[in-house]
């Protein structure tokens, strides 16, 4: 029930957010610049999407199958994983759906513990490494306060390594985590699939960068079909604000808080509320939406494949 309630207010305040946005600005003139998009832009950033999907399911992939002998997972069940996890995010907070993605690994794989870690462990390594591409990016746009925003996306490592010392803070992540499962899960075995190898820690960085390269791309395409014209270095300067804003528990994905960040941020370089606002509706139809059903379907489909391993698992 609680859930329930918590779901309805999540979807409240993302309403309401979009509402103030729309108010603020003309609603025929979004829709004279959605008339006018340029479809070049559309094409390519359509070529793209699929891209930054297989980046993110390959870090996934090679998280999973790093140290092991055998192989545990392909970079199908890679692909499938990570578009579960677009689709959870749609109704889960904070993003949470990447993580929560590993319950329908575990039933298709029966692979549990590890599953968790690395789903985690992927989690905090795309939130983390924005951070470098909105340093880097701000040092060579000549600001030097965003890249100082940028270093908060650093905070989920500090966490996991202040859990994983502590055991008193081990025993209550315990109690939370199971409670996502309904089988008993132990996160010290959780955290001790943390590999901080220099090896992995510098693939794993540079996989997760490039993925955002291609990510953010899709946002500047965005503006680009509408004959907004900011430059790729600001979008890529603002991306760890954009990335850390949609982690808020408040509203249902991210609905309205994004659109709401877009527009305050772009205002700075002078592109009006009404771009931004159809910019940000195109970037979330395009990476969120879109994969987001795709996820959905898998999910649907593999719903019998889920049942026959616990059928399996009974006898």
């Amino acid at each position: 029930m609680k859930i329930y309630i918590f779901t309805i207010i999540k979807i409240s305040f993302s309403i309401l957010i979009l509402l103030v946005l729309l108010k603020s600005t003309n609603i025929e003139i979004i829709q004279k610049i959605n008339s006018e998009i340029d479809y070049k832009y559309l094409l390519i950033a359509a070529v793209i999407i699929p891209i930054s999907i297989f980046i993110r399911a390959f870090r996934w992939y090679y998280l999973m199958n790093y140290g092991q002998v055998d192989k545990l997972v392909n970079i199908k069940m890679g692909i499938n994983i990570t578009l579960v996890g677009v689709a959870l995010n749609i109704f889960m907070p904070a993003q949470s759906g990447d993580i929560a993605k590993s319950y329908f690994g575990f039933m298709w794989s029966g692979i549990k513990e590890r599953m968790v870690s690395i789903s985690l462990y992927d989690k905090i390594f795309g939130i983390s490494s924005i951070a470098f591409l909105g340093i880097f990016s701000g040092i060579f746009y000549g600001n030097y306060y965003f890249p100082l925003f940028s270093l908060m996306a650093f905070s989920p490592f500090f966490i996991i390594l202040i859990i994983k010392r502590n055991e008193k803070m081990l025993k209550f992540a315990d109690k939370v985590s199971n409670k996502i499962f309904k089988e008993k899960i132990s996160l010290k075995i959780v955290l001790n699939n943390f590999n901080f190898e220099k090896q992995l820690l510098i693939r794993a960085f540079i996989i997760s960068i490039l993925g955002w390269l291609f990510t953010y791309s899709i946002l500047w395409l965005s503006f680009k079909m509408i004959s907004a014209n900011p430059s790729l270095l600001f979008v890529f300067m603002v991306s760890p604000i954009l990335t850390l804003g949609r982690l808020s528990p408040f509203t249902l994905n991210g609905i309205g808080s994004d659109e709401a960040i877009i527009v305050f941020l772009f205002k700075s370089i002078e592109i009006s509320t009404s771009q931004s606002l159809s910019a940000a509706l195109i970037y979330r139809l395009i990476l969120m939406i879109l994969p987001g059903f795709a996820g959905l379907l898998i999910i649907l489909l593999k719903r019998k494949k889920a049942k026959n391993y616990y059928i399996k698992k009974l006898r």
